[in-house]
């Protein structure tokens, strides 16, 4: 039941962000470990949102998901920041993964 939810200040047109979804849905079935049919995601592109007091491009990435492992958090993190540094040319200290299991 993992569910991403991607908010970045980068615009994208309707075409790239849905682009962006079917590629982090991939990418979340392969770091989490989980098949991608059980995994959703949400992209809200060309939003107000700043990150070190300024407008240059940053993100906040949350990850909820059922049995999260906490010890994992860090490599899943640098997966993901590289993943977004790669797809929407986010610096990897420009924002935030955040990990939240809601059965804890």
């Amino acid at each position: 039941m993992p569910f991403l939810e991607l908010l970045t200040n980068v615009a994208l047109s309707r075409e790239q962000s849905k682009d962006l979804a079917i590629s982090l849905s991939n990418k979340a079935s392969e770091a989490l470990k989980k098949p991608v049919a059980l995994i959703g995601v949400q992209i809200r592109a060309d939003e107000i949102l700043t990150f070190a007091g300024t407008h240059d491009p940053c993100f906040q990435l949350r990850v909820t998901s059922l049995g999260s492992q906490p010890d994992k958090n860090v490599d899943l993190s640098k997966t993901f920041t590289d993943f977004l540094n790669e797809k929407i040319a986010v610096e990897n200290d420009r924002g935030y993964v955040v990990f939240f299991d809601p059965g804890k």
